[in-house]
């Protein structure tokens, strides 16, 4: 328990979850868009939904630098 009172760990691991936590919302976004008439609305938090996760990868691609890095 002790590895998680590392204030740089808890960052990184508060980070990864919030961009987790926004992939889900965007997930959720597009299941209630899911049966409108419109293609162009469910791209639009398609894509949205794509970027964010590329910032998680983003995200832990980072965290393992600063990991080798050390």
């Amino acid at each position: 328990m002790g590895y998680f009172q590392v204030p740089k760990v808890r960052s990184k691991i508060f980070k990864f979850f919030t961009a987790l936590l926004s992939s889900l919302h965007y997930a959720t976004q597009i299941l209630k868009y899911k049966y409108l008439k419109n293609i162009f609305v469910q791209k639009d938090y398609f894509f949205s939904f794509l970027k964010n996760i590329n910032q998680t990868n983003t995200l832990v691609l980072y965290a393992n630098k600063i990991n080798i890095a050390k």
